[in-house]
């Protein structure tokens, strides 16, 4: 390619004669900075001529993006047809600026192909290029550009998604059936349903999650007998699916699924959890609670604290030694509203089979009436653990220098002498105070794991109902050797709630698992505005444990100030950043709305839809021209959240843009364009533009 470049410039040189300073920019052309060839072109743009737009074309092919941009610019100012094709290329550049340049080149050359390119690559492209499309076809005075290329969009995924239902390998039907559903069209609701009943599982399945994509609520019957087929994977797609339709008639079958404790019960309680609440809904989610699945069960613990559930069928369970323990989890998901059962309850701790379970419930019930009785379980514990810990570290009485080189000598490679030595020097740096002596690694492993267990459970069922005392007796094993020993230390003085037990617990996020970090945070966010505030406190220096405290403060409200300490994670990671996008557009502060502006104008930022929401949350009319620019995201979800954002913020000013947006393939597109043009009232009263 550098030579036939180098063959062109040559040819033109001969042929015109060229200046001085034409000869400096020709020159410049073969130079192997990117920047400099680019610049080069830019100049030679001003004085364009048919020996030019050789150069252009040529360059149009260069390696560099940056070069290839500047040439697309070029060819645009030549408004000669015969480029249109080649600038259609470049419109597919694997390079966003390059795809930019080439829509901008296009809109100015005044040809029905150009347009055509425009309108026909506009489905193919991310925002920037979407949204430069448009622009350049309204500097092209097309009428309703908008309206125009989101209606081809919507023609041409359909065509493409309705090929490859019909003739595509069996992973794309899939994809297909699923997408063809989001389209929302009656034809394709109808082909659906067909497929729903497909003897090819997984295509089945398919077309049931495309037709909960619909959001059709006619489609409901077609899916509830799948609550019962023997199928494991339909029963969960037909579960998920109900998730979004919640039709009223398949809370009995959802019951059953999560009731048979397989792998489709998690997707069963999902869907019980999206319908509104209603006396149905709530007995079905008591059922799971007493007979379903241990994980499951937990799931319902806030809903079901929330609602509450009869005591009379658990207290009956709890007087049936063949049902105590499924009674036990019921008391354990309601916690505090299980109250009236606390002695019933504290009468099971002794037995076998079930102290464990009865040990939980208990402290889920945070009943102070049993901290007396819950601290007695837990000094038991305590003992028995130390006690198991005696027998590894216990050593003979003052043995004599010289025995101890004897024996060191004899036995050098031998494990327990090696142990024995390593207690030694941690007894030894115990008695003179120079370090924190721990126990060697080896003896902590070697501590019975169910022991360590049992402890922890007794312990924080002890901090959950507040004990007197607990907190002495908590603070120093939050520097146990045992990582899992500190840990349920400081979940229990989470509970506790007290200022001082609150700043042992969060020892937690700094060197704790993300498992343990979010139960500490938990029950931090659950004690008060004190624990909230710790949790915000404890946020710049949690490190990768902050997600968890993020997703702790989801379920309250956030302390007046918290806005100053979520803002520095917008710019994080995109996990961190989404959920502190959203904590602050529950918070409703104003003052988020310029970092959030700020974070969502980067073109790097991915995780939009959180920012976008969150400042259609905050109500600031002054952050409409930021989210209006996510109408024209490539991602259907952003689009929506988009329009729902524009009508929130009452920006009329957007109006045909969500007006051509009723056109969108995505029925979630639709539907928010057409509740925000309702919110907007109606016809706009001001010009709208392009953002």
């Amino acid at each position: 390619m550098r030579a036939a470049l180098l063959i062109v410039l040559l040819l033109l040189v001969a042929l015109t004669g060229c200046s001085e300073n034409r000869d400096q920019l020709l020159a410049e052309l073969q130079s192997p900075r990117p920047e400099i060839r680019a610049s080069a072109l830019n100049r030679l743009a001003e004085d364009f001529g048919e020996n030019e737009l050789i150069l252009f074309t040529t360059a149009a092919k260069d390696v560099a993006g940056v070069v290839r941009a500047e040439a697309a610019t070029a060819l645009g100012r030549s408004q000669d047809p015969r480029v249109v094709d080649l600038l259609g290329e470049l419109l597919a550049d694997p390079e966003e600026r390059v795809q930019t340049a080439a829509a901008q080149a296009l809109a100015e050359i005044d040809h029905p192909k150009a347009r055509s390119y425009l309108t026909l690559q506009y489905a193919r492209h991310g925002r920037s290029v979407r949204l430069a499309i448009i622009k350049a076809l309204e500097s092209a005075d097309v009428p309703e550009a908008m309206r125009d290329v989101v209606e081809a969009e919507n023609r041409t995924v359909w065509e493409r998604n309705v090929d490859a239902l019909e003739s595509g390998g069996v992973m794309e039907q899939v994809a297909a059936a699923e997408a063809i559903g989001r389209s929302g069209r009656p034809e394709g609701v109808g082909r659906l349903a067909e497929l729903a009943r497909d003897r090819q599982v997984i295509l089945a399945a398919a077309a049931v999650r495309g037709l909960a994509e619909s959001q059709d609520p006619r489609v409901a019957p077609a899916i509830l007998p799948l609550l019962d087929s023997p199928s494991l994977t339909l029963r969960e797609a037909a579960s998920l699916a109900m998730a979004r339709l919640r039709d009223p008639a398949a809370v009995p079958a959802l019951q059953a699924v999560a009731l048979q404790k397989d792998a489709a019960a998690p997707a069963a309680v999902e869907a019980l959890l999206a319908y509104a609440p209603s006396a149905e809904v709530n007995a079905a989610l008591c059922a799971i609670a007493l007979d379903g699945a241990g994980r499951e069960a937990r799931r319902l613990t806030r809903p079901l604290r929330a609602r509450g559930c009869p005591l009379e069928p658990i207290e009956a369970r709890l007087a049936n030694p063949e049902g105590r323990e499924a009674a036990l989890q019921a008391v354990l998901v309601l916690g505090p509203r299980a109250k009236p059962l606390r002695e019933q309850v504290l009468a099971l701790v002794d037995v076998p089979e079930i102290r464990a379970t009865a040990i939980e419930a208990a402290g889920a019930m945070g009943d102070p009436a049993s901290a007396e009785a819950l601290g007695a379980v837990a000094r038991a514990e305590l003992a028995a653990l130390e006690a198991q810990r005696e027998d590894w570290v216990k050593v003979p009485p003052e043995p004599s220098e010289e025995d101890l080189r004897a024996k060191a000598e004899a036995l050098a490679d031998n494990r327990f002498a090696q142990l024995m030595g390593k207690v030694r020097e941690a007894d030894a740096a115990r008695a003179h105070g120079t370090e924190e002596a721990l126990l060697p690694d080896e003896l902590v492993a070697d501590l019975d794991a169910e022991r360590v267990r049992s402890a922890i459970r007794a312990l924080v069922a002890w901090g959950q109902v507040r004990g007197e005392g607990a907190e002495k007796v908590l603070a120093p094993l939050t520097r146990d050797p045992h990582a899992e020993l500190r840990s349920g230390a400081r979940l229990a003085l989470a509970h506790l709630g007290t200022p001082s037990a609150l700043a042992l617990a969060a020892e937690e996020f700094r060197d704790g698992t993300l498992n343990g970090s979010l139960a500490v945070a938990e029950a931090m966010a659950d004690a008060g505005e004190a624990g909230r505030r710790s949790l915000l406190a404890s946020l710049e220096r949690a490190g990768g444990n902050r997600t968890a405290l993020l997703e702790a403060l989801m379920h309250h409200p956030l302390p007046k100030d918290a806005t100053g300490s979520l803002l520095p994670l917008l710019e994080t990671s995109t996990g961190e950043a989404a959920l502190a996008a959203t904590l602050l557009g529950r918070h409703g502060d104003r003052a988020a709305v310029a970092p959030l502006v700020k974070v969502l104008a980067d073109p790097t930022t991915v995780g939009r839809r959180p920012l976008v929401w969150a400042l259609g949350q905050l109500g600031d009319v002054e952050a409409a021209s930021s989210v209006a620019v996510e109408l024209f995201h490539d991602s259907p979800e952003v689009r929506a959240v988009a329009a729902e954002a524009i009508g929130r913020l009452k920006a009329k000013d957007y109006v045909p843009h969500l007006t051509a947006l009723t056109n969108d393939y995505d029925v979630r597109v639709r539907e928010a364009a057409s509740a925000a043009l309702s919110q907007l009232g109606g016809p706009r009263t001001a010009e709208g533009g392009t953002p």
